[in-house]
């Protein structure tokens, strides 16, 4: 058994959530990001979705502020950016179109393929889409 904890998962909720103070899980995300780095424990983001949030943080007012978390996260050598790959593309497309019984949206899916495979169990977010997959929410 690894001596080290699995990573966990950084979700586009808490990105956003950390980057706007007005947010209601603002503090909720700050607090859990600062003890993660307390205890030197990993974490994963997705290309997907660092992509997901540069997209909804594209205005004006958010960009630069945006750029800098995400330039923070790939330059920390504590949070490992999993690379987009058609694997893992296949992959979550092959789980989106097995569950419709779920509204799980594609980067959703990208991001359980992910932590599946690294193993993780424990995910940055509220959004209950994660814990309908399995994982525990580090901010529900």
């Amino acid at each position: 058994m690894s001596p080290h904890p699995p990573p966990v998962f950084v979700d586009t909720h808490c990105l956003v959530a950390l980057l706007n103070a007005d947010d209601e899980d603002h503090a909720a995300a700050a607090r859990a990001v600062a003890a993660l780095a307390e205890r030197r424990r990993a974490a994963a983001v997705s290309d997907w979705v660092l992509a997901e949030f540069l997209s909804g943080a594209s205005r004006r007012a958010m960009r630069r502020a945006a750029a800098a978390l995400v330039e923070d996260l790939r330059r920390s050598t504590l949070t490992r950016v999993v690379a987009a790959t058609r694997a893992d593309w296949d992959a979550a497309f092959a789980l989106y179109r097995a569950r419709p019984d779920k509204e799980w949206s594609f980067v959703d899916c990208t991001s359980i393929v992910i932590c599946q495979r690294l193993p993780v169990r424990e995910v940055l977010t509220h959004d209950h889409h994660f814990s309908q997959a399995g994982f525990h929410l580090l901010l529900g």
